[in-house]
């Protein structure tokens, strides 16, 4: 396996795959503001400030959501052309079996693969977490809301066996 192919591949594999990821991700999240976007409002604060950090806090959430279906529309993406460009043909000449070609994919899918794991197991969870400490925050400070009180020492309501 030739260096030069192994980087062209994994390169080309990583551009699209990153395309689609990126719209993907900004499709979902265009969809999740547009549901979400009244309780936005009341649970973090009016204006695009609070918007854009909702935002934010979710983009790690939605990605890990939308990744697996990006890699895969991204490396039939891929694949198709390099087809079209009869770029297989050319290295299927060169001496190149498919299958070759196919382990020159095996970097970026293991770095797919990590960046999955970082994302969907430290990152995201972080993010949704910190997103509902903002919204705790928000909601005790707004009239009606929990008092300064109650901020440290948070109460539990028990209903029979369930907390």
């Amino acid at each position: 396996m030739n260096a030069v192919t192994l980087r062209y591949v994994s390169l080309l594999l990583l551009r699209r795959v990153g395309l689609v990821l990126l719209g993907f991700a900004a499709l979902v999240q265009m969809f999740d503001l547009f549901a979400n976007a009244d309780d936005i409002a009341d649970n973090y604060g009016p204006g695009l400030g609070p918007v854009l950090v909702y935002l934010a806090y979710r983009l790690p959430a939605t990605v890990a959501l939308v990744m697996p279906f990006s890699i895969l529309v991204g490396s039939l993406l891929t694949l198709l052309g390099m087809a079209t460009n009869n770029e297989i043909t050319a290295f299927k000449a060169a001496g190149l079996s498919f299958y070759r070609l196919l382990l020159c994919l095996m970097p970026a899918g293991l770095l797919f693969a990590a960046f999955h794991f970082v994302i969907a197991d430290r990152v995201a969870p972080a993010a949704l977490r910190a997103l509902g400490e903002r919204e705790i925050i928000h909601t005790a400070k707004r009239p009606g809301g929990a008092t300064a009180r109650n901020e440290s020492n948070p109460a539990w309501i028990r209903a029979g066996d369930m907390i």
